[in-house]
């Protein structure tokens, strides 16, 4: 091309390609800030009631087993936790 005399469609052909791959690499960084963000960034996990519930129904579970078998005999080769649950 640029022996035959065309020096500015190439010039125009080679801006062309630098503005494509311009164009490229600015919606990479912005997928790639957005993954980062997603696997770095803060996060907001939040509980359902039900889980909740379900917790809050082990804990007290718990509570009633530890009050209920204050010994340090093992049971299955277990001995349960003698501490207080505040």
């Amino acid at each position: 091309m640029g022996a035959e005399g065309r020096v500015a469609e190439l010039i125009d052909l080679v801006i062309g390609l630098l503005g494509d791959v311009r164009d490229t690499n600015t919606s990479l960084s912005v997928r790639l800030q957005n993954a980062l963000r997603t696997l770095y960034g803060r996060t907001s996990e939040k509980i359902s009631s039900n889980q909740l519930a379900l917790l809050l129904s082990a804990s007290s579970n718990a509570h009633w087993i530890r009050s209920t078998f204050r010994s340090t005999t093992p049971v299955y080769g277990c001995s349960i936790a003698t501490t207080r649950m505040a």
